[in-house]
């Protein structure tokens, strides 16, 4: 299969741009509450961090940090949709039943 359908069925372009939303929205509230406080986790870290050292995370850094979360919510949707309506698994781990390699 071409690396572009490859790309279109494993990400959902919905939930790049509305990630949390979309998710609440699918009835995903468990992976939700786990990929929220995973953010909120990093976000404390990173501020953590500024206070320590006195110098502010670069702008492309944290750039990069949001696009991380909105690919991890675009490719982790369809999977976990799938095991909720398929299997009936609604567990907590949002990394359930992925392939990362």
């Amino acid at each position: 299969m071409p690396f572009g359908k490859k790309l279109l069925i494993n990400n959902n372009f919905i939930a790049f741009f509305f990630g949390p939303i979309y998710w609440f929205v699918l009835g995903l509230w468990k992976k939700n509450l786990v990929m929220l406080a995973i953010m909120i986790v990093i976000g404390v870290l990173l501020s953590y961090y500024e206070v320590a050292t006195g110098s502010e995370i670069p702008r492309p850094v944290d750039n990069g940090i949001s696009m991380a979360f909105a690919f991890l919510y675009s490719s982790l949707t369809n999977r976990a949709y799938y095991l909720k309506q398929t299997k009936g698994q609604q567990g907590w781990n949002p990394f359930e039943g992925q392939r990362f390699i």
